[in-house]
Order: structure tokens, then C-alpha cells, then sequence
């Protein structure tokens, strides 16, 4: 089948019965293509690593490592350019959703050149290895120009929420101190009040005790003086004590 498309390709796109001005480029181009798809190794290094892996099969077997280290210096880069895309806010959210999207790529392309997976004949038959890696590597910018467009449109400030936070903690913390500082003093103010309202009642209490035992004293003195009158007057009879022969007369 390859003989067979090669021969009706190089009857069409030959320089005597193409009239195209790039007949040449285009017949030259067909002759290429048949002898690398007619060599196993240039056909399997082609489907790697393209046109590159076709011209290094030529001169010898591709080395796995010459695979390895390509895809170290790529990926090395393209982390790199990953970060300085998406490191600073608002866009910070969308390192997470690249650097995933990187990893996803990288394994994807290990299964593909370094495990030599065989995609189904039905999923893209047109396409080798090598060129669904060189279309994942295109498309990777455009998939991180959009992680930071949906990152940034959901974007949420945790720094200025954190802030507002404890901004609230501490106005709550002050309010509070204001309002133990009011009670305190008011609590204060009314020791002060039951100390004066105490001082108060003990000194009436006094007062009320000394007028008390003036008044007693004023009684006393008016019945000692009554008594002293009376005495006087002749109103109360002294009691004169008898002499024991009197005793002694009354009892005989």
C-alpha cells in the first residue's frame, strides 16, 4: 500500500506534470516521506520525535537518555514559566490548576514516547505520538491564560479577610474593656456610697446613744432633786435607827 500511494503521489507531484512553482519542493518532499515510512526504525523514531527523530535514526539507533533530557530541559522551563505566570494575586489560585495541568501533560507524553504506547486506530489515525505531544505543548499556555481568567474572576482576598477578622476581635476586645472599665467604676462608686450611707447610720446610732443617756442623766437629776425637796420640806420622815435594847424591849 505505501509502494503503491508513493508511485501515484510521485506521478501527480512530478516537476514535468506539475505546473505548481513549488513542484519540486513538493516531489522531493514525497521521496523523503517514503523512505522514512519504508525503514521500521526511521518509521518508528519519526513517530517520536519527528523530522528530528528521522534524521538522528539515519545516522544511528535514538538514545532513550537523548528522550529523557529533552523532556527534563522542556518541562524545567515550562514549570519556571509556570510560576512567574501565576505566582502573584489575584491570579495566585491558578498555580495549583497549571501545575497539575503540567503534570497531567508530562505523563501523558511519558506513555506516548518513552513507554511507545499505540493510540487506537480509531482516535486520531492521522496523528503520531509526536504530533499529539507538539499539540499538548501548544496548548498549554492558552490552558494557563485561562486557569488565571477563571481564577481571577473567583478571585477571593484571604489576606484582607484575615484582616477584616481581626480587626473585629480587636474592636470587640475594646468594647469590651470599655465596658469592664464603666462597671468597674461604677461598682467603685457605689462602694463609695454604701461607706458614706454606713458612716452615716453608725454616726446617727452614736448620736442617737448620747441623747439617750442624756436624757437618763436629766431624769436621774430631776429625782434627786425632787428627793432633796421633799427631804426638805419635811415631806419624808427620816429613818432613825433604834438602838438594840428597843429590839430587845418589843420582842420582851
Amino acid at each position: 500500500l505505501l509502494k503503491k500511494a508513493y508511485k501515484q503521489l510521485s506521478l501527480q507531484l512530478h516537476p514535468d506534470k506539475n505546473k505548481s512553482p513549488n513542484a519540486s519542493e513538493e516531489f522531493r518532499a514525497i521521496k523523503q516521506a517514503f523512505e522514512v515510512l519504508n525503514n521500521p526504525d526511521t518509521r518508528r523514531a519519526y513517530g517520536l520525535l519527528g523530522d528530528t527523530g528521522a534524521k538522528i535514526a539515519t545516522k544511528g539507533l535514538i538514545d532513550t537518555k537523548y528522550i529523557v533530557l529533552q523532556m527534563i530541559v522542556y518541562y524545567g522551563s515550562t514549570m519556571i514559566f509556570t510560576f512567574l505566570m501565576t505566582f502573584s494575586e489575584p491570579t495566585g489560585d491558578a498555580l495549583i490548576t497549571s501545575i497539575f495541568g503540567l503534570f497531567a501533560m508530562m505523563f501523558i507524553e511519558s506513555l506516548l514516547i518513552l513507554e511507545e504506547w499505540n493510540l487506537p486506530s480509531w482516535f486520531m489515525p492521522y496523528y503520531t505520538s509526536h504530533n499529539i505531544v507538539t499539540f499538548l505543548h501548544r496548548l498549554f499556555p492558552a490552558y494557563i491564560n485561562c486557569s488565571r481568567v477563571l481564577t481571577g474572576a473567583f478571585y477571593v482576598d484571604h489576606r484582607a479577610t484575615i484582616t477584616q477578622l481581626l480587626e473585629g476581635i480587636s474592636n470587640n476586645n475594646n468594647t469590651n474593656a470599655a465596658v469592664i472599665q464603666d462597671l468597674s467604676f461604677k461598682l467603685t462608686h457605689s462602694l463609695k456610697n454604701s461607706n458614706k450611707i454606713s458612716l452615716n447610720i453608725h454616726d446617727n446610732h452614736i448620736n442617737s446613744s448620747g441623747l439617750m443617756a442624756l436624757a437618763l442623766q436629766k431624769n436621774e437629776s430631776k429625782n434627786q432633786l425632787a428627793i432633796s425637796n421633799k427631804l426638805e420640806n419635811k415631806e419624808i420622815q427620816p429613818v432613825v435607827p433604834r438602838s438594840k435594847y428597843e429590839w430587845i424591849r418589843n420582842l420582851g
